[in-house]
């Protein structure tokens, strides 16, 4: 994640760009990149961090991941080794998990229900189908 006054953090301005905030404004936030690997995904992680049968991702380079306001806000935890999730310290609204190392750790998620522009994805997929809930109408597809 890069603040808003990041130098490496100059956007093409061709490229989409969108906006969100955590559930109580304070946390807010622009992606300025196509966003891509819309994933639904259903792994027991995502259901307790979440407290749902599943989230929706959306995945884009860190550096194209800014937050504009409410910084001193951001929370992190590391779910599990290699992961960090971040969330707002005052509504704990769930915002982005991003690995910290390895393959794709210069890439971060974000919570799409967070977006507060509109936003239609080329393509989406669900993940890990095979911990969804019973209870949950996606674990029949």
């Amino acid at each position: 994640m890069t603040s808003a006054s990041d130098p490496e953090a100059a956007s093409d301005s061709k490229l989409d760009k969108h906006q969100g905030h955590c559930l109580c404004g304070a946390i807010r936030y622009e992606v300025r990149a196509r966003i891509q690997a819309v994933t639904h995904c259903h792994c027991l992680m995502c259901q307790r961090a979440h407290g749902a049968a599943f989230v929706s991702w959306g995945a884009v380079r860190q550096r194209d991941f800014h937050i504009v306001e409410g910084r001193d806000q951001l929370r992190q935890y590391a779910s599990s080794p290699g992961v960090l999730r971040s969330f707002c310290g005052r509504c704990g609204s769930p915002l982005c998990w991003q690995r910290t190392e390895g393959e794709f750790a210069d890439w971060l998620s974000f919570t799409l229900a967070s977006l507060g522009t509109a936003f239609v994805p080329h393509k989406q997929r669900h993940a890990h189908l095979d911990s969804a809930p019973g209870w949950c109408p996606a674990a029949g597809a």
